[in-house]
């Protein structure tokens, strides 16, 4: 199952680089919409990397908190980016109400891997 996260972590890339010729070729967007844009890009590939290191370690000890890191971290970078790509695309405010929600994910997979690695390390 760690292989899955690493695999979701190419995914994310791969989107990363689509929404980056897209932004540099097809889109023109105004100065608030560019920087949610580039929020979110920047996110997901910080994201994409953390999944596919994540994906890598092949201790199994502390298995199940590394699983919720990377669900956590999986969900949290899918909710926080798509929020915010589509707020920059022009959906409706209310979009904005997930992008918390994906954050407090993210900060919730920071903190159970950093959990799995402080008791693997017995500190």
């Amino acid at each position: 199952m760690p292989r899955f996260f690493s695999v979701m972590g190419c995914l994310f890339g791969l989107i990363w680089v689509a929404l980056g010729a897209i932004a540099a070729h097809a889109v023109t967007l105004d100065v608030q919409a560019l920087h949610r844009f580039d929020l979110a890009l920047r996110m997901l590939i910080v994201h994409a990397l953390v999944l596919i290191l994540l994906g890598t370690q092949q201790s199994v000890k502390h298995l199940p908190i590394r699983m919720l890191a990377g669900f956590a971290f999986l969900l949290g970078s899918f909710i926080f980016c798509t929020s915010l790509l589509l707020l920059a695309f022009g959906a409706s405010p209310m979009v904005a109400k997930f992008a918390p929600t994906g954050g407090v994910l993210l900060m919730l997979g920071w903190a159970l891997w950093g959990l799995s690695l402080m008791r693997r390390a017995r500190i």
